[in-house]
């Protein structure tokens, strides 16, 4: 998105302060804002849900990678699955234009 918005010098330099300031932010808070914890090792049925998605576009196969996180502790995989995060249903096509 950014590669596309014209930015002068002088907006850049600001935009890069902030980034600099919210990621200082970050390394500062870390110990409140992330946790191990939080998360566990999702199993084996999880990851070739995860990392292959085979889509049909027009006459062209695609296969897309997904980055998935960890699955979060506060709902089970099971949890999660049944609740159709996993599920390819109602998934739109790639735009095309």
């Amino acid at each position: 998105m950014l590669a596309y918005t014209p930015l002068d010098e002088k907006s850049l330099a600001l935009l890069l302060n902030y980034l600099h300031d919210f990621l200082k932010y970050l390394a500062k808070n870390s110990a409140t804002l992330f946790s191990a914890s939080d998360y566990e090792v999702a199993p084996p049925q999880y990851h070739p849900k995860a990392t292959l998605l085979k889509m049909k576009n027009g006459e062209k196969e695609r296969t897309h990678r997904l980055s998935m996180p960890p699955t979060p502790n506060p709902g089970s995989y099971k949890e999660v699955e049944q609740q159709g995060a996993l599920s390819t249903q109602g998934h739109r096509e790639p735009f095309s234009g």
